[in-house]
């Protein structure tokens, strides 16, 4: 995606900077509009979510204390509901994946039996 090289090019701390800052999407739309460049806001939000829903993102805003804006300077602190929100999200995550590898063995194991 070219959006997604250009945004990173610009902005290569998003990479690297969990959790981000609230308002991040935000501030690379403004960054933009003030260099007078046009980018599809559905592909800054595309790039973020591709971030944000990974186990890491998730992990780095319970064991983290800041989070970080679009140039990787540390900002507002992580508050506690988003730490208790990450830690359930990731706790359901495993669940299901536990669920998924179950029925993936016993499915596994019934097909062998019936060979």
């Amino acid at each position: 995606m070219k959006a997604r090289k250009i945004i990173l090019s610009d902005f290569p701390s998003l990479k690297e900077n969990f959790p981000y800052a609230v308002g991040t999407r935000e501030e690379i739309i403004e960054h933009y509009k003030n260099k007078g460049e046009e980018i599809d806001e559905r592909y800054i939000s595309q790039v973020l979510r591709s971030y944000s829903i990974r186990d890491e993102y998730l992990e780095s805003i319970i064991e983290k204390t800041h989070r970080f804006d679009i140039h990787g300077n540390r900002v507002g602190e992580i508050r506690d509901e988003d730490k208790a929100r990450a830690q359930k999200e990731l706790e359901r995550r495993k669940k299901r994946r536990e669920q998924m590898k179950m029925e993936k063995e016993s499915q596994a194991k019934q097909d062998s039996e019936t060979e």
